[in-house]
């Protein structure tokens, strides 16, 4: 590249420059950009100190803040007597230039006006004095071509942030430092070339935006550019102003992340929270104000607090000036404020509100706004209640407990408060306890020595119980260590009971110990004769079925071929020696029977109801058609069950045999049976209801023992039968029971456990 080319190109980024001047170490202005005269408001200077271009008030703030070495700080702006704004001055000293120094002035987004520059002496060409000026900016700059994109010039801060050569930057141009991708996701050179078509469309010089670049070395950071079109001799250039911004972007997202987290700590927290100014007027509310004290943030935004949400009603007068006042008193004041009061909410439901009252003090210690946050203790006070109400009652079960009494003793084992009967035991009254020792209402130094040592170790933090004997009175005394809340151990409980009753009923309970022992020993001896009855029963009414069928068999044949020959009363006797031989044969048939329960297999297994249900009627359909008995199996009963199909059979046709048996004596009523199955969380509840006689109640727990007769009339049964069945029931882990009125019939109930395990089972 030509220098005269070079040359024109430097002029040309002069326009573009940023407020910036260069003076030396006696305050000589050497260079003054015309951005830094629209800055200081002074285009019309043409002097050389710089205390008239700053001016007196901006000058005074200069000199007490510059040091004459790298500095940063900020001036307040004075123009026609008016502060209107901040400046902030970067000063740096001069590369090119001895004992000279180049300062920025950073006021972001100013619009530029080119305006002529002062000339800068000492340097007599002026590629060299644009150069300086050009290289000393804090922005990178890149001219470039337009139509071909080529970089034709760059200054040294470029360099510097894309940590590449001059020669590197003009050869590829800023393009090449670009990642493929944007952050919003955008191909780089598609949003390149939108924002080029955009500029030629719209006729825009200059255009803003955010960039995200790529060093040479690969790291990403986050930039500002200014991008601006202009012609210089008949050809379009692209001028690029970048100005590294990755600090402010990463400190931008730590602000949003600590806003967002404060936001959600606002508006989270439990305690209602509001954020008022001076005059008491909402400027925002959390979630909990909104919800709980009914607050509309975009109705009550900037009115009074005391005039929103629930302090609207009437009701809460009181409330409202009590707001009102801790507001202004904590403005004034500047110290937090504390109060509370009841409200209702919407619902009549009384609560109780601790309100804090705080001024939120700016950096510069004025106090612009106020924090106010409230908390519910409503649950707090009625626990205090609570606890108040639990120690009263306490305090009178100790009082109205015999033989009770409770001290607590500090340090130097005196008595500092007691409660209970100590008046009936000791024979004081309290005024007389208080500052003693408990150890000195026991006049034996034995005793004494022992209490002593067991309060001592209490004190010490031992959990102590013993009991102790003084002449015929026995007590049983314990001794409990009472932490305070930062652990240390300054009192103790002792809790002394008169067991004197106790240890006579002890003695007595001993002696009542001995003697059910010894019935223990007759009640064994019980049991192992009433095993031996039962099989007593099971062998003599096992060997009983032949002799007694003997005899039954030659009085039917004497009745078939010698009854002609009996006169009436013969006959009669023959009667009765058939009948009772039948009897005997029910009657040893129902024993073997029990005895089979009693002692048999039994062989539990999944088994559908309606099977049971059909096999026990077909058993009694004799007895059901010529009782021309209803029997109903309840629709919606469970389809299975687990138990032993033969046993529950047998149980179900005892039942239903019985309800025949026993049916209303009138002939016109139809005797009918329900049967029912209900499903439980742990068993099955079945129900036999019938319409029959039914059974008084004294007879209702009677019935289930062996040989229980309660029938009346002609139809007598052995009183085995329903012992049997709650036999079946309890080898099932279930109950039976019976609920009858006489004249009513009669409904039994009995479970079936579901804890019962498919196999087969031997009775113990």
């Amino acid at each position: 590249m030509a220098i005269g080319e070079k040359t024109t190109h430097l002029k040309t980024l002069e326009q573009f420059l940023p407020a910036l001047l260069v003076f030396d170490d006696s305050y000589k202005v050497l260079y003054c950009s015309d951005k830094a005269l629209k800055v200081l408001k002074n285009s019309s200077f043409n002097g050389d100190k710089l205390s008239n271009l700053l001016g007196s008030k901006m000058w005074d703030q200069f000199e007490k803040q510059w040091t004459k070495n790298f500095n940063s700080f900020s001036i307040t702006t004075s123009f026609n007597g008016n502060t209107d704004g901040q400046l902030l001055l970067n000063i740096l000293p001069s590369d090119d230039y001895e004992g000279a120094w180049v300062m920025h002035i950073d006021v972001p987004n100013l619009e530029h006006s080119p305006k002529r520059g002062i000339v800068l002496p000492g340097k007599n060409s002026s590629t060299e004095k644009y150069r300086v000026i050009f290289d000393s900016t804090l922005d990178a700059i890149i001219l470039s071509d337009f139509d071909s994109a080529t970089a034709v010039e760059c200054n040294h801060r470029a360099t510097e942030m894309f940590n590449a050569s001059y020669d590197e930057i003009v050869t590829g141009g800023v393009i090449q430092f670009s990642p493929e991708y944007q952050p919003d996701g955008l191909k780089s050179t598609d949003k390149l070339a939108a924002i080029k078509k955009e500029m030629l469309n719209s006729k825009k010089e200059k255009k803003i935006f955010k960039w995200c670049y790529n060093r040479k070395d690969g790291e990403l950071f986050d930039a500002e550019v200014v991008v601006s079109l202009f012609e210089v001799n008949g050809q379009k250039k692209w001028m690029n102003i970048i100005r590294d911004v990755s600090d402010r972007v990463e400190n931008e997202k730590k602000l949003e992340t600590s806003h967002h987290k404060f936001k959600a700590l606002f508006n989270n927290t439990a305690a209602v929270t509001f954020l008022l100014d001076t005059e008491g007027n909402i400027l925002e509310a959390n979630n909990s104000a909104r919800e709980k004290l009914n607050i509309n943030i975009l109705e009550d935004k900037n009115q009074p607090i005391w005039q929103c949400g629930w302090w609207k009603s009437n009701t809460y007068i009181v409330a409202n000036e009590t707001m009102k006042q801790a507001v202004k008193e904590v403005v004034v004041t500047e110290k937090l404020k504390q109060f509370d009061f009841k409200f209702h909410d919407g619902e009549e439901k009384e609560h109780t509100y601790i309100f804090t009252v705080k001024p939120f003090a700016e950096p510069n210690g004025d106090v612009n706004q106020i924090i106010i946050e409230g908390n519910d203790i409503t649950e707090l006070i009625e626990k205090r209640e609570e606890v108040l109400k639990n120690e009263r009652l306490y305090r009178s079960i100790i009082r109205n407990t015999q033989g009770t009494s409770v001290f607590l003793i500090n340090k130097n084992q005196e008595i500092v408060l007691v409660e209970g009967n100590y008046n009936e035991m000791f024979n004081l009254e309290i005024d007389q306890l208080m500052g003693f020792k408990p150890s000195e209402l026991v006049p034996t130094k034995q005793i004494n020595e022992i209490l002593n040592e067991r309060f001592e170790n209490a004190l010490k933090g031992q959990l102590g119980i013993f009991d102790l004997s003084y002449g015929r009175t026995h007590y049983h005394v314990k001794t409990l260590p009472l932490r305070e809340f930062d652990g240390l151990i300054k009192k103790a409980m002792v809790i002394v009971q008169d067991i004197t009753d106790i240890k006579k009923a002890e003695k007595e309970l001993r002696a009542n110990v001995k003697k059910l022992n010894e019935q223990k020993h007759e009640l064994e001896l019980y049991i192992d004769s009433n095993k031996d009855l039962e099989n007593f029963a099971y062998i003599v009414s096992h060997d009983l079925k032949e002799p007694l069928r003997n005899i039954m068999s030659f009085t039917q044949l004497v009745q078939e071929n010698y009854s002609q020959n009996f006169d009436q009363i013969g006959k009669e006797f023959l009667d009765y020696i058939i009948n009772g031989g039948q009897q005997m044969n029910d009657l040893i048939n129902s024993l073997l029977e029990y005895s089979r329960v009693k002692k048999g297999e039994y062989h539990f297994q999944k088994i559908n109801l309606s099977e049971v249900f059909s096999l026990a009627t077909n058993n009694l359909m004799n007895s059901i058609l010529e009782a021309r008995a209803s029997i109903n199996l309840v629709k919606g009963v469970p389809e299975f069950i687990v138990a032993d199909i033969k046993r529950i059979a047998q149980l179900l046709q005892n039942l239903m045999s019985n309800s025949i048996r026993y049916c209303n004596p009138d002939p016109e009523v139809q005797p009918i049976v329900e049967i029912s199955v209900e499903t439980r969380p742990y068993d099955w509840l079945f129900t036999v209801k019938d319409n029959g006689q039914g059974i008084a109640e004294e007879h209702h727990e009677s019935i289930f023992s062996i040989f229980s007769k309660v029938s009346t009339g002609k139809k007598k049964g052995t009183g085995i039968g329903l012992a049997v069945c709650k036999r079946i029931v309890e080898q099932h882990k279930g109950d039976m029971w019976v609920e009858s009125k006489v004249g009513e019939g009669s409904t039994f109930f009995f479970t079936i456990s579901k804890g019962l395990k498919i196999g087969r089972t031997e009775e113990s």
